[in-house]
């Protein structure tokens, strides 16, 4: 009797972890039906040649068609405005023109919009939600890793990176290259984080979705007067995080280390990794 008992349970925890691995699989497949529509190729093109110069991802934020994607994607149009144009590719592959809205250098992001005559009716658009996750949630990613077509992909977040210059996600799964600027999704279909950067061996980056909330924020504000004024805001950007920067260096207490009858500067900030 003691063993009938023992080889139900044995059958049904088999069966319950079966059960769970099918949801956790199922899951993956329905946010990809219900929210691929969403994400977009983001192309920068040539106007010579014609062909791409830059690849990545995007996904939209807004029914006026703004797509959030890494101002890494975007930067050759934004240095050469007349040499590149700026499309994007759907999953079924529909093609469209951009037009920059704007961008954060230091945390890798920039928000482009759909051409005012754009003929695409897109009224799906992801919402932002928050970063703040328990640690070891499970995170759906979604971009074109190598031009090979759109993926979704599952992994763990593993929360902020401990000791970094820039704050970021530590995002357990294998972000490709080409899946820069597409959304990290929670079980909501809410955007987390952002793609950005991989270290290999599922160690990935994402940049934190406040940080594009903000930028939204400006985007709206600009009236598009941005393309004009890109050089001298990314400068702006760029002088003003590196102020941040060097005072966080300057004034912090540095640590000494004795080196036989010399005492020497050690550790000068976390952010720097050094075991020599």
């Amino acid at each position: 009797m003691q063993f009938f008992i023992f080889f139900i349970i044995f059958i049904f925890g088999i069966a319950n972890a079966a059960f769970a691995n099918d949801n956790i699989i199922d899951e993956a497949e329905k946010i990809y039906q219900k929210y691929s529509s969403a994400i977009y190729q983001i192309q920068v093109i040539d106007k010579v040649s014609n062909k791409k110069t830059a690849i990545g991802s995007g996904f939209q934020i807004s029914n006026e068609g703004h797509i959030a994607t890494n101002y890494h994607v975007v930067s050759e149009l934004i240095q050469n405005p007349k040499s590149n144009r700026l499309e994007y590719l759907t999953d079924d592959d529909k093609r469209g023109k951009l037009n920059i809205v704007y961008a954060d250098i230091v945390h890798d992001l920039a928000i482009v919009q759909k051409i005012k005559n754009d003929k695409s009716k897109n009224n799906l658009w992801l919402k932002l939600g928050n970063s703040n996750l328990s640690k070891g949630t499970k995170i759906f990613s979604l971009g074109n890793p190598h031009d090979i077509g759109f993926t979704i992909i599952e992994g763990i977040y593993n929360g902020i990176s401990k000791n970094s210059l820039y704050e970021k996600i530590h995002f357990s799964g294998s972000l490709n290259p080409g899946m820069s600027g597409g959304p990290a999704l929670n079980h909501k279909g809410e955007v987390i984080g952002i793609n950005v950067s991989t270290a290999g061996n599922q160690i990935s980056f994402l940049v934190p979705v406040e940080h594009l909330k903000k930028l939204f924020e400006k985007a709206k504000k600009s009236n598009n007067t941005y393309p004009k004024q890109a050089n001298e805001i990314i400068k702006e950007q760029l002088f003003t995080n590196q102020d941040r920067f060097l005072t966080k260096i300057i004034t912090g207490k540095w640590k000494t280390t004795n080196f036989g009858s010399m005492n020497l500067p050690a550790e000068i900030s976390d952010i720097f990794k050094c075991w020599g």
